[in-house]
């Protein structure tokens, strides 16, 4: 550690006065909730990249890797002044898990509690678990939730305990060890379903916690998570935690901030709320208040103490670090995911993941691969164009259409905008806007690049393969449009509006409930919310014709 632990003890000490007090008024619990902190210490940041000169440190891990430490210490100041009873973390506290790391986090955790009175209650993640036991786990972190247990799963690191009066934390291990692949399954949900049995007949409320995603957050959350999301398997364990009595249950894994709701059979509601990393875009956490109603706040971490991070960070990304380090974290964020995005778009990576024994596929990958990451890189605007006289505008005039004027440098570029918009919550890109017309657009013109070299065959099997890896029906046959270089474009125009634009939805627009602040109903409204109003449903009808139209004028060509 850099800094010595009492000074920081004193700093909570006296943040925590004001908390005390302000915690008192009412009866509403108040529980703050910050996940994936993938928490590690370091004395060097190694360069990682040749991208940036100021941030070469900058790695493919999605966050901030090498200034957690700050950004974890600059939460827990803010954890303690704020106004919440108690701290909730679903996993993922460390980075691999070493004694190293466990070590440094709890004593942090202990200082933490003993300095502020705030009780933290963890739950392993799969990185809590992928060098350790969950006997080994439940003893370091006995103190943060299993000490003071009512009830310990003894088939797993799972456990329940009151919170206050009227409020009781189901904590679920969804681990599996050594993967990332969740554990919920029979005899855990039966588990489940008895400590609902009990929390009722003792007049408590459950709260769930754990680290695997309950519900899908996005269409594609079953293809891309495919054991991350506990409902993947099946719609039973949601319906257990409905009749469970657990409304509400925070998750983590997937980075995402996002909260999405399920009816049970009953028209039981219950939602599923996760954080986004405390390293990721936006340093996210919640502060969440039961009461008749359940408020959530997003709040973030826009200032930390730079000497925390480590040796081999330029002066110059130090000084905005220090200055703004709001835009610092979005930079490093933004550069991460396209390294992210590079290093999986590429012919040797892409047959790594897929695995597919497929040989007649594995060639074709072999040739459209690199190519592939090529476009991607591509300007959007000729005036930009690369050595070889290469665009994203250049290839769609060949076909007749256009791209919008646009600030973005190529589709990496749009696509890191768009996924970090759906990590940070909120993310509100229309049909009809350009971030959305640049995408479909610049894609057809990547994929046929990419496909520009293979046989009429290869291509048919291209598109073929990748609406069956999404999941969705295409109602054609890929091999009519196999011809010159406009059918091809046609064919992919078509693929693109059937599989692709439904998915990229999710992504550019965010489906009900808001994610960051809003209000929802508390435990006692435990059954869906009434039926729209005639008026409310004839404003919605007006909303969606004025959504269509604008879609349509916005993929008209223009007039010329």
């Amino acid at each position: 550690m850099k800094k010595i632990l009492s000074v920081f003890l004193a700093t909570l000490m006296l943040f925590s006065l004001c908390s005390v007090a302000a915690s008192a008024e009412g009866d509403e619990l108040v529980v703050t909730v910050v996940n994936d902190i993938h928490y590690n210490s370091f004395d060097t940041a190694k360069k990682s990249n040749s991208v940036s000169e100021d941030f070469a440190h900058v790695n493919s891990a999605g966050r901030l890797y090498y200034e957690i430490d700050a950004v974890f210490m600059a939460f827990l100041e803010a954890a303690a002044a704020n106004e919440s009873d108690c701290i909730l973390i679903p996993g993922d506290i460390t980075e691999t898990g070493t004694d190293v790391q466990v070590e440094e986090m709890t004593a942090l955790l202990a200082e933490f509690e003993a300095s502020t009175g705030k009780k933290v209650f963890v739950v392993p993640g799969n990185h809590d678990v992928l060098n350790n036991s969950k006997a080994e786990f439940m003893e370091a972190y006995a103190a943060f939730g299993y000490d003071e247990a009512l009830e310990v799963d003894t088939k797993s690191a799972s456990y329940v305990v009151d919170l206050n009066d009227e409020y009781r934390l189901i904590a679920i291990d969804s681990t599996t060890e050594g993967t990332g692949a969740h554990s919920v399954f029979a005899e855990r949900l039966q588990w489940i379903a008895e400590q609902g049995e009990k929390a009722e007949a003792d007049g408590k409320k459950l709260i769930g916690m754990h680290h695997q995603n309950l519900l899908g957050h996005m269409i594609l959350s079953t293809v891309i998570q495919p054991k991350g999301v506990v409902v993947a398997d099946s719609p039973e364990a949601a319906e257990v935690y409905a009749a469970a009595g657990i409304k509400y249950t925070f998750t983590a894994h997937t980075h995402d901030h996002d909260i999405a709701a399920y009816t049970a059979a009953d028209g039981t509601v219950i939602y599923d709320v996760v954080t986004g990393s405390l390293g990721g875009i936006g340093t996210p956490y919640r502060v969440v208040t039961f009461g008749d109603e359940v408020r959530f706040e997003t709040r973030h971490i826009d200032k930390v103490d730079i000497s925390y991070f480590p040796e081999g960070i330029s002066e110059n990304a130090l000084a905005l670090a220090e200055s703004n380090f709001t835009e610092y974290q979005k930079i490093v964020t933004d550069l991460s995911y396209a390294l992210t995005f590079n290093n999986y778009t590429n012919a040797k990576t892409l047959k790594s993941l897929l695995k597919l024994e497929d040989e007649e596929m594995n060639a074709i990958i072999d040739k459209v691969g690199d190519r592939l990451n090529y476009a991607l890189n591509m300007p959007f605007e000729r005036e930009n164009e690369t050595v070889e006289g290469h665009s994203i505008e250049a290839i769609v005039e060949k076909y007749s259409t256009t791209v919008p004027d646009t600030d973005y440098e190529n589709m990496i570029d749009l696509a890191v905008t768009i996924y970090q918009a759906h990590n940070f919550g909120g993310e509100n890109y229309p049909a009809y806007s350009d971030e959305v017309i640049l995408a479909t657009r610049g894609l057809a013109a990547v994929i046929s690049y990419a496909l520009s070299e293979v046989s009429a065959e290869e291509y048919a099997k291209v598109l073929s393969f990748l609406t069956g890896l999404l999941g969705v029906e295409v109602p054609v046959n890929f091999l009519i449009y196999a011809g010159d270089g406009v059918k091809r474009f046609e064919g992919i125009e078509i693929f693109i509006t059937t599989a692709i634009l439904p998915i990229m939805a999710d992504f550019t627009t965010d489906r009900e409930p808001a994610d960051s602040n809003v209000i929802l109903p508390g435990y006692t409204e435990l059954v869906e919310e009434n039926e729209q109003t005639f008026w409310e449903k004839l404003i919605d009808f007006f909303k969606m014709i004025y959504a269509a139209v604008r879609t349509l004028l916005a993929f008209l060509p223009e007039w010329k």
